[in-house]
């Protein structure tokens, strides 16, 4: 059996590092726009446009919404084509949104970005491997882990780091408020 991967490397020379504290949503705001147009915007070119004058907290967190309005923003400011949207907020179905989750990774001109554990965050990647030896020639979700690569703005994280597809959906499932969120220039292709 063969097993997927695929990093966009694009999304990692957009890292906006280090991130001072409270700033993972405009750092992923700034890595994503950066990441659809080839830029080089910067995070107070970020601030400027879309008026804040420092992260939006409500109640204790900013959240979704924030971020998709403020990536509506600039491209409507930056005279951007997109679609911006929450694209994965639960994982229920597996196999199902693995796929549709690999293909969405896999599209130019996309960037998406992991919101959990009350950090924002890009994602650069995924791969899968089998579980074990004996699962090497077996199809399924079943046999084999599969993990996404994250592309981390803090400095208080490691720059390039991974977690299960297992874990996130577990994350993901804990809280209404996180999730995947997508920005694609339109006229995007696989």
């Amino acid at each position: 059996m063969k097993y997927d991967r695929f990093i966009n490397n694009t999304i990692l020379t957009g890292l906006v590092r280090p991130q001072y504290t409270n700033e993972c949503s405009i750092n992923a705001v700034t890595g994503a726009l950066n990441a659809i147009t080839d830029g080089q915007l910067r995070r107070e070119d970020i601030y400027e446009i879309t008026g804040w004058d420092s992260e939006p907290v409500t109640n204790g967190d900013i959240g979704n919404v924030e971020v998709l309005r403020a990536l509506r923003k600039c491209c409507k400011h930056l005279n951007i084509s997109a679609t911006v949207s929450l694209f994965i907020n639960s994982i229920s179905r597996y196999e199902k949104l693995w796929t549709k989750f690999k293909e969405a990774v896999r599209y130019e001109n996309t960037a998406l970005i992991y919101h959990a554990d009350n950090h924002y965050c890009l994602i650069a990647g995924y791969f899968e491997e089998p579980w074990n030896r004996k699962c090497l020639d077996t199809e399924g979700y079943q046999n084999r882990r599969d993990w996404i690569i994250l592309a981390d703005h803090s400095s208080d994280r490691n720059p390039i780091r991974t977690i299960t597809w297992s874990d996130a959906r577990d994350e993901l499932n804990e809280y209404s408020g996180y999730g995947i969120l997508r920005i694609q220039k339109l006229n995007s292709k696989r």
